[in-house]
Parts: C-alpha cells; sequence; structure tokens
C-alpha cells in the first residue's frame, strides 16, 4: 500500500504533463505559428514574445478583474507572481 501511492502519484503527474504536451502542441503552438506568419516575426522574438505573453494572458487577465472589482487580491498578487516568474521560471 505504501509504494502504491508514490507510484500513483508519478503516473498522475505523467499524465499530467502528457496532457498538457498534446494541447500546447495541437493548439497553441499553430496560433503561434499564424501569428507570426501574419506579423512576420522571427522564431526567435515570437518565443520571447508570443508564447510568454500567451502564458501568462490567463494570470493577467484574472489580475486585471481583481483590481477592478477592488479584491484584496490584486497588487499584491500581481508582484508576488511577477517574481516566481522571473526567480522560478
Amino acid at each position: 500500500m505504501v509504494v502504491l501511492v508514490p507510484l500513483a502519484a508519478t503516473l498522475g503527474i505523467c499524465y499530467i504533463f502528457y496532457a498538457l504536451h498534446m494541447i500546447t502542441d495541437g493548439f497553441f503552438v499553430p496560433a503561434c505559428a499564424i501569428c507570426c506568419d501574419w506579423l512576420h516575426l522571427p522564431d526567435d522574438v515570437a518565443g520571447a514574445t508570443l508564447l510568454g505573453a500567451g502564458l501568462n494572458a490567463p494570470e493577467l487577465f484574472g489580475h486585471a478583474v481583481g483590481l477592478a472589482a477592488g479584491s484584496p487580491v490584486g497588487l499584491g498578487a500581481i508582484t508576488g507572481s511577477l517574481k516566481f516568474h522571473l526567480l522560478g521560471i
């Protein structure tokens, strides 16, 4: 029983990473390629700008809604996540 818990957790994490790979490879990368062709961007510039903006867009919009609604989530969460993205990623 003790061995099954880490094994199940490892398999679950592997499944999540595989699903994330399939979704980004099937939807996100082709959309970025279309935007690169439309904007005439080289691949390295697109990787630095479009992928960075696309991966952080949900968090940015969530914090913008929190700031507009007057939620305490606001500025502290934005600066905290910024530090994580700069240092952790």
